[in-house]
């Protein structure tokens, strides 16, 4: 669908979605003050920052690569700060919690790397940020512009790192990110998703608000990927991606799969996930014993 009447939609959007979340976005520190506090949480992990110029967008991230040629585990960033109140879009979507980034700080892999989502750390507020526009992370945050870009991104980095296959692990929206970009891989050997938005109907519907019809919709590929070993972690005290929302992405997968949630009772969703994954990463996904390893690897594309 196009960006045509995408003016009207936003201003009818606006009055319900993600305003749960708004306490994370709303009065958001400036750009400078976030990015600080990003530098800040990178170093904690030893992650240097780093960009990259894709056809429509610069995106940002950070990482540490110990040793160059083997697998790079990938963090995706969620939808970061999209509204700056019930009524109006943010005007940058850089991260105020730096959850992901934490979490990627937190890896106890070789090789980390976090990528922050398109206009996020760009500067998108001031106007220096390419072919930014708020759309993209209020009703086009999975949209085949985004996703595009995202997938150069990783082709980009793989390049740069000599490295041959990826482990995909995305926060929240990051998790529907990751989800589309696993579907159109061939180098994605696992996908974690943290609190990750992987049904759009199910999101919605549980908000009750308007249909994220600009995006594209993470459960579409949920077939294609059902044999690509994946975990997706949900927090029992998440109330904006609850465990449904998960689980409704697992049911539409055909049976036997490799995928299976894990939901942590007391997590929220913006819950201390960094403090949690290293232990959490020692648990890599597989598949069943009852799914051939051969039908495991020769996922449909």
């Amino acid at each position: 669908m196009g960006f045509t009447n995408m003016r009207g939609d936003l201003i009818r959007l606006a009055t319900g979605l993600l305003a749960m979340a708004l306490a994370g976005c709303a009065g958001a520190p400036p750009l400078a003050e976030r990015e600080t506090k990003a530098a800040s949480v990178a170093q904690q992990g030893e992650l240097e920052k780093f960009r990259i110029a894709t056809t429509r967008f610069d995106l940002v991230g950070f990482r540490n690569i110990r040793t160059p040629g083997e697998a790079l585990t990938v963090f995706i960033e969620g939808d970061g700060a999209a509204w700056q109140t019930r009524n109006k879009p943010s005007s940058d979507p850089t991260p105020v919690s730096m959850t992901m980034l934490a979490v990627a700080a937190s890896d106890p892999g070789p090789n980390t790397v976090y990528l922050a989502r398109p206009c996020q750390f760009t500067g998108a507020e001031n106007g220096t940020a390419r072919n930014c526009r708020p759309e993209l992370w209020t009703l086009a945050p999975y949209s085949e512009e985004v996703v595009a870009a995202m997938n150069e991104a990783l082709n980009k980095i793989k390049a740069q790192t000599g490295s041959s296959s990826l482990r995909l692990v995305g926060y929240s929206g990051g998790g529907a990110i990751a989800t589309l970009l696993a579907a159109r891989r061939k180098d994605v050997t696992s996908l974690v998703t943290i609190a990750g938005l992987l049904d759009n109907a199910e999101f919605t519907s549980f908000h009750h608000v308007r249909p994220l019809d600009y995006s594209l919709d993470p459960l579409s590929v949920a077939a294609t990927i059902a044999r690509l070993p994946q975990i997706h972690y949900s927090g029992g005290e998440d109330d904006i991606v609850p465990p449904t929302i998960a689980a409704s992405f697992i049911r539409h997968m055909p049976v036997p799969n490799c995928a299976r949630q894990i939901v942590l009772s007391d997590m929220e969703h913006q819950g201390d996930w960094a403090a949690r994954w290293p232990a959490l990463s020692t648990r890599p996904p597989s598949c069943p014993g009852d799914l051939p390893k051969s039908a495991a690897s020769t996922r449909s594309r």
